[in-house]
């Protein structure tokens, strides 16, 4: 499912599109509705215009595996973007290997002020940290990265290739962190 400007979006479709998100099946009037096994959310924010808008909290924004930065691309990669699209090819996706948890969990305990893999730098610049969540994110992002790259085993490249669009929705810097460095933060 892809939604255009989620932030203009009611409370109530927030409700609905995070309980199929995680429960895999929504409620509408009384009725249960299952997601279908592919079930996926896409969800743009609107970059511009927030009046009126409903933003999302950290904790909402925390159920997403991904935050990209959509930048504009250049005439020839957007040549190679039309070619794609319009060619009738089908990708061939073939399954990758489990892959060693303990570089994912590092990364993403860093940004937990309590735990061992933090640095005091990190400790005083973080106001929330990645959750379990980022972990899981960030392994299924490798895998995809993997593929794409026609591998069939993770390495640490694809943890790092992903980390920032894992990451970025799910770390809240403080204050003095945005201050001290506002291009940093996006």
């Amino acid at each position: 499912m892809l939604v255009d400007e989620i932030d203009h979006a009611t409370l109530k479709t927030h409700s609905a599109l995070l309980e199929g998100m995680q429960e895999r099946w929504t409620t509408v009037a009384q009725r249960t509705i299952r997601m279908p096994e592919t079930f996926c959310v896409m969800a743009r924010q609107n970059p511009v215009d927030h009046e009126g808008t409903y933003p999302l909290s950290e904790a909402q924004h925390d159920r997403f595996l991904l935050k990209l930065l959509v930048i504009y691309r250049r005439a020839p990669e957007n040549h190679g973007i039309i070619d794609r699209s319009t060619s009738g090819e089908r990708l061939k996706l073939r399954p990758v290997t489990e892959v060693a948890k303990a570089h994912a969990m590092r990364l993403v305990m860093a940004t937990q002020p309590s735990s061992d893999h933090v640095t005091a730098a990190i400790s005083r610049t973080v106001a929330l940290d990645a959750s379990p969540r980022g972990i899981l994110g960030l392994v299924l992002a490798a895998k995809a990265q993997a593929l794409l790259d026609g591998r069939f085993a993770i390495a640490t490249d694809d943890l790092a290739a992903v980390a920032m669009a894992v990451l970025r929705h799910r770390v809240v810097t403080s204050f003095h962190a945005r201050a001290a460095n506002p291009t940093q933060m996006t």
